[in-house]
């Protein structure tokens, strides 16, 4: 249920952002990994809404954790100012690939429980 909810292209939007963050290229491509990822979120909220207990409010408050990345990360993509240092903006795409990782295995293991 919760493990459906990543696209199964996750390497492909990881790799994706990071090396657009690394070349300072600011291309769409970076920008739609970014959107894919945040679709990713949004169908893992509303399936956490179906789930109760307290790993479920683990991860929500994973997720929760990921807007400030994602509004960061945005910015970089649409050429906006940040305040962001190039070395910066490096590691808001290693967070979000670092916590997209393990929220996906803890998707996969709440949904391993009966």
């Amino acid at each position: 249920m919760l493990f459906s909810a990543f696209d199964r292209r996750l390497s492909f939007h990881l790799q994706a952002i990071r090396g657009e963050v690394d070349r300072s290229g600011r291309t769409s491509k970076g920008g739609a990994s970014l959107a894919a990822l945040e679709q990713t979120v949004e169908r893992l909220r509303k399936a956490l809404k179906q789930l109760a207990g307290r790993r479920a409010g683990d991860m929500a408050e994973r997720l929760d954790e990921l807007e400030y990345p994602f509004a960061k990360l945005q910015a970089f993509f649409a050429h906006k100012k940040t305040s962001l240092d190039r070395r910066a903006t490096e590691i808001m795409a290693e967070y979000l690939r670092d916590r997209m990782l393990e929220i996906r295995v803890i998707a996969q293991e709440l949904d391993a429980r009966p």
